[in-house]
């Protein structure tokens, strides 16, 4: 786990001066190095999402996780130290033009955060494809505290089970994915 080093206290309109930021036994380099981060996706093996039923996303790659928080097997991030952080995120569904396709955070505290949601892609005009994949998108700020979690649920009502989806054909790197930046601070409460 990265720690942090002790910040100057400043008095109220204290100047930020070199001499106070010296203070710090590493600088200010703290600010760009050891960030927690978690970045991991889907790259080949994909889950089932019921009809009707939030479902966390789990992924089968982790790119990095640095302060080891993510559980592979639940999809559920665990912070282990307290600050702000930016998430990211992106569930490819698999083709189907029936239903809508919904996707949100949810949290230890009860809470559902954000919404994402979209009517499913359907039949280009003129063409006979099946139905295109549908992906959403979604990012949001989050103060979170040690112990704290957070995971990615998503939700179809095709009529039936849908799977997400991989390509990666034709130089494309469409993936369901899961991200997490550490931003800086520190807060009390979320």
């Amino acid at each position: 786990m990265s720690t942090f080093p002790a910040q100057h206290s400043y008095a109220s309109a204290e100047a930020l001066t070199a001499a106070n930021l010296n203070t710090h036994p590493q600088g200010i380099s703290w600010l760009t190095s050891a960030r927690p981060l978690l970045l991991a996706h889907q790259a080949s093996a994909t889950i089932s999402i019921p009809n009707t039923t939030w479902t966390a996303i789990t992924y089968d790659t982790v790119d990095s996780d640095s302060e080891s928080g993510l559980n592979a097997s639940t999809g559920r991030y665990t912070f282990n130290q307290m600050g702000w952080y930016f998430l990211s995120g992106s569930i490819n569904f698999a083709g189907n033009a029936t239903g809508i396709r919904a996707m949100h955070w949810k949290t230890n505290y009860a809470t559902i955060i954000g919404l994402e949601c979209s009517p499913a892609a359907v039949v280009p005009p003129g063409t006979s494809n099946p139905a295109l994949n549908t992906s959403l998108n979604m990012g949001t700020l989050i103060g979170a505290k040690s112990g704290d979690w957070v995971q990615m649920e998503g939700y179809q009502n095709s009529g039936g089970a849908l799977s997400t989806a991989t390509n990666f054909a034709n130089n494309r790197a469409e993936s369901s994915f899961f991200s997490i930046t550490w931003i800086g601070g520190q807060t009390s409460s979320v």
